[in-house]
């Protein structure tokens, strides 16, 4: 038996066969013009001798649907069937008299959509009408429509002449799929350019893309040699982007040797200045060197964030992840949030998915953690869609975090566990660490110490140890060991912290390092420390952390009777960890100051917010702004009809009516 497609298509099929030779011709002229333009169509089946009468008997037949200016087929299998069962003249035919009707409009738009029938009504190859698809092509790639672009480029290639040219515009094509993130398209369209002359000017956008292809569907290690070695014979404009992504791939693999081989190319390629810098300093670090790295990762995140107006996007990206790893949390959110639009506006779907994914990290750190998890899930969902599996883990680690924090453990171990297992596998260092430290706060969170110990310390003898995002492990190796007695092993991981928090200059990491002293120096000795990390907490840093310190330094007072100090700072962390959403951690705040004679708190109310899904929290922080379905629509992908639907759901969970309540509602919850 036939598949179902095939046999609805048949049946359509038939019943514009029933139609007389006008309405079959305005149907075909509709199925080839694709974008339901109706006067375009009317006035080109007109040259056929198909009428208005004729759009009412093609209506009258179930096929056709006319609302307003537009016309569109009653199922999309119509389309198809009537394309499918045209004679291949009469399709050229019907190309080529939307050809005519749209180049009299005279708009541009309407010449560039001219220029794609003309293509389809090609029968061999035309160099002339190759150029004019380029040239359309670049104004699509302009006005942000990668896929339309690519699809323009990849038809120019294959109406060209010349080997060489046709091998260039394939490359472009290859190009215009990544930008819109289907990097499957850019991998089968870089196999085709491969078999052709390749032009020196070409070879480095070939290996540039295959790199990226290879960095989410096979192996970093790979992806950053191919950019390493292509650099050397490319042009600076060519080789400075291919060097700064071989030092974040070999950097997220873990690979010293091949970081630092990069960031060392790239410095004598382009000399010393605070973005290169910045990136023998990441080089460094996976060699171990703290002292040299770290304040080059810091005067680079310094010299983005003041001269953001003038640096390109990559060049804010490199400094907001930076300025994560040395103290500029605020800053590095501010930077990304701008990245995320721009790459929204711009329709950089093949970049968004990682900028998300720092967004989502600076919004943990700086303790907007719903919105946070609202920018993971989106990612995530993005990077689903388009296959890039890399960013998938980087996100589900992520996200495992905030389940972590909210001691949601079914969620915690699915996301975390099997992106672990799977990055090891591939030697994905980075991601291996953040799925390690995820079931770490777990277990933390959960109070099951000996659970941490055991997991931090086969972590610290395992193929992760080495890498620098290990240094998150140390703050929860050192609470889990002075818990469970097992403390003999921390010299060498605190004396790691101390030289990380002096490098950093990060306020908060000072803060933390005071903590784990005050955790494991005598108990006389105690108190400095604790106050020290209070007054560093002070001047700013990550709400969780800082609550994390008054949640032990108020558990030490109380056991020594300082009662009265102790409920300040423990009301103080039950709060912050109630805002958090970190419920395992209010209830062990709630649960110290009942042992300190209070017994008044009770956990607040849920936020209203909370009863919204990820999707309808991002669309109604959206219409809170003013914007318009359609505006949201274009920023998260959806279309307008879908927008309303999430905000009809939403607005009896909130309990308003009109986008003016929302919008109060949401700056009274902020």
């Amino acid at each position: 038996m036939l598949p179902l497609s095939t046999r609805v298509q048949t049946a359509f099929g038939a019943r514009a066969a029933r139609l007389d030779e006008a309405a079959a011709t305005l149907l075909l002229i509709a199925a080839a013009e694709q974008t339901g333009e109706l006067s375009v169509v009317l006035d080109t089946a007109a040259t056929f001798g198909a009428s208005p009468a004729d759009l009412a008997a093609a209506e009258r037949s179930g096929l056709l649907v006319r609302q307003g200016d537009q016309v569109s087929f009653r199922h999309p299998l119509v389309r198809a069937a009537i394309l499918r069962d045209a004679p291949l003249h009469l399709r050229l035919a019907a190309h080529h008299a939307l050809a005519e009707t749209l180049h009299r409009s005279g708009s541009t738009e309407a010449a560039d959509r001219a220029v794609w029938h003309r293509a389809a009504a090609a029968t061999g190859p035309d160099d002339t009408l190759a150029d004019d698809l380029e040239a359309a092509a670049g104004r699509a790639y302009e006005r942000a429509d990668h896929a339309a672009a690519s699809a323009a480029m990849e038809r120019a290639a294959e109406l060209t002449v010349v080997a060489g040219t046709c091998t260039r515009r394939l490359i472009c094509a290859a190009k215009a799929a990544a930008v819109a993130g289907d990097l499957h398209r850019t991998g089968a369209l870089l196999r085709r350019a491969g078999r052709g002359p390749i032009g020196k000017a070409d070879a480095p956008r070939l290996a540039a893309l295959q790199a990226a292809v290879e960095a989410e569907f096979g192996s970093r290690h790979t992806a950053a040699r191919i950019l390493v070695d292509a650099a050397a014979g490319a042009p600076d404009d060519a080789a400075g982007p291919m060097l700064v992504d071989a030092v974040r791939n070999g950097f997220f693999v873990g690979d010293a040797e091949l970081t630092e081989r990069a960031a060392t190319l790239l410095d004598h390629r382009f000399g010393p200045n605070a973005l290169t810098e910045g990136l023998i300093g990441m080089a460094r670090m996976l060699s171990g060197d703290d002292e040299f790295a770290l304040p080059r990762l810091r005067a680079c995140a310094e010299f983005v964030h003041a001269r953001s107006a003038d640096l390109t996007q990559d060049e804010r990206m490199n400094g907001a992840a930076m300025g994560l790893m040395t103290g500029f949390d605020l800053e590095a959110c501010e930077l990304l949030e701008t990245l995320v639009t721009e790459a929204r506006e711009q329709s950089m779907l093949g970049a968004l998915p990682m900028r998300l994914y720092y967004l989502a990290s600076a919004e943990f750190a700086t303790g907007r953690n719903r919105d946070a998890t609202v920018h993971a899930e989106e990612g995530l969902a993005l990077a689903d869609a388009i296959g890039q599996r890399n960013q998938m883990d980087g996100l589900r680690c992520t996200l495992a975090w905030g389940a972590a924090l909210a001691g949601d453990e079914t969620r915690c171990r699915a996301l975390a566990e099997s992106t672990l297992t799977a990055a090891l596998d591939r030697g994905e260092t980075a991601t291996a660490v953040l799925a390690t430290t995820a079931l770490a706060l777990l277990d933390l969170g959960a109070g099951r110490y000996d659970l941490v110990a055991d997991r931090l310390e086969s972590a610290a003898r395992g193929p992760i140890s080495g890498h620098y995002m290990a240094v998150s492990f140390i703050p929860l190796r050192v609470e889990a060991a002075v818990r469970t007695g097992r403390t003999d092993h921390l010299a060498e991981s605190l004396d790691k912290l101390r030289r990380w928090s002096a490098a950093s200059g990060s306020l908060c990491t000072r803060a933390v390092y005071e903590r784990c002293l005050a955790l494991t120096v005598p108990a006389d000795e105690a108190e400095r420390h604790y106050e020290a990390a209070e007054r560093l907490h002070e001047k700013g840093g990550r709400p969780f952390e800082r609550a994390r310190t008054a949640l032990l330094y108020g558990a030490w007072l109380r056991r020594y009777q300082r009662k009265a100090e102790a409920r300040t700072r423990l009301r103080a962390a039950a709060e912050t960890f109630d805002r958090l959403g970190a419920h395992p951690w209010a209830e062990r705040a709630r649960a110290e100051l009942r042992a300190t004679g209070d017994t008044g708190r009770r956990p607040p109310t849920a936020s209203v917010l909370d009863l919204l899904t990820p999707q309808e929290l991002q669309v109604v922080r959206l219409a809170a702004e003013g914007l318009s379905n359609r505006d949201i629509g274009g920023q998260l992908f959806l279309s307008p009809r879908t927008v309303g639907y999430h905000l009809y759901k939403a607005f009896p969970k909130l309990g308003v009516a009109t986008r003016a309540e929302l919008a109060a509602l949401l700056r009274e919850s902020r």
